[in-house]
């Protein structure tokens, strides 16, 4: 869900540049254009954004019905996942993809934390390649997707690996050092 709201997202952001520049032309040359450049404009956020709500808000019921079973010491959602941490129970608290699960530290075998990359949208001096100009145009786009799916707090926790997305470095830092003092059997991996 997170990768068709990022997608939407770049297609909302492209519909912007296309509908603004048909309304510029629409001004100075042929009015008939303002209809469809506003349509352009408009369209892919009233799409995008019940996508990107659903996105980050999926799973977040779930979680928060575990928490309060727990009495957290912290927690956050962040981009469709979440992490609590009890130190008085010894549990950690992860949602991700609408799943939730209430681990004991001593699952906890790795933590590792990937920044999210954004690659470039944009292939620039190709606007008049034709196809070749897409073709790049759309490697872009799937490589800025890649690289903005591939990125968060990834951790393992009873053999199965939980990605908590929408982190930012600074926060995984914090959730790093929070988790290395009550799992120290875990293997935290530095960035590379």
């Amino acid at each position: 869900m997170r990768g068709l709201a990022f997608l939407l997202l770049i297609l909302a952001i492209a519909g912007t540049a296309l509908g603004g520049a048909g309304i510029a032309f629409s001004f100075f040359e042929d009015q008939a254009f303002l209809v469809p450049s506003l349509a352009l404009l408009v369209v892919p956020w009233v799409i995008w954004l019940p996508v990107q709500r659903r996105s980050t808000t999926e799973g977040r019921a779930a979680f928060e019905a575990a928490l309060h079973t727990l009495e957290p010491e912290t927690a956050n959602w962040y981009d469709g996942s979440g992490l609590a941490l009890d130190r008085a129970h010894g549990k950690l608290l992860v949602g991700s993809r609408g799943a939730v699960a209430v681990h004991a530290f001593g699952d906890l075998t790795e933590v590792e934390f990937v920044p999210e990359s954004a690659g470039s949208v944009s292939a620039a001096g190709m606007s008049n390649a034709g196809v070749v100009g897409v073709i790049l145009a759309l490697f872009a786009i799937g490589s800025a997707t890649a690289g903005h799916l591939g990125g968060g707090l990834f951790l393992t926790l009873a053999g199965r690996k939980w990605q908590v997305a929408g982190i930012g470095k600074d926060e995984a830092e914090l959730w790093i050092e929070a988790l290395k003092p009550v799992a120290p059997q875990a293997v935290f991996k530095e960035q590379g």
